[in-house]
């Protein structure tokens, strides 16, 4: 519950309107640059790899090798060396990670779920 004695009263219903206004324009910008800043990252997960060295063994083509694909490698490397997040992370990311109800379970025919 909201402490009553903190808010302040809006006083008219032009200065309801201007903050209204006030908070649209900053909300459309702190959205046009979160957009901006997701749009940079993806190009640079799509540039040519810049750090192979880590990862030469794991792909036998390097030619083709990106930014994303590294992180790709990183994340499941981490997973392998029994990081729970990075497993959560991965189980999302290819949409692996539904729920019993959504997959077959032969146990829901036997304890009725």
């Amino acid at each position: 519950m909201a402490n009553d004695n903190n808010l302040i009263p809006i006083r008219s219903e032009s200065e309801a309107r201007e903050l209204g206004h006030r908070g649209g324009v900053a909300s459309g910008e702190s959205r046009r640059q979160k957009k901006h800043f997701s749009k940079t990252l993806q190009l640079i997960a799509e540039l040519p790899a810049i750090e192979t060295e880590t990862i030469a063994r794991d792909f036998p083509d390097m030619s083709n090798i990106t930014n994303q694909d590294v992180m790709a490698v990183a994340l499941f490397k981490k997973a392998m060396s029994g990081d729970l997040r990075a497993m959560d992370r991965i189980l999302k990311m290819t949409n692996q990670d539904k729920s019993c109800e959504v997959i077959d379970n032969p146990l829901t025919e036997y304890f009725g779920w």
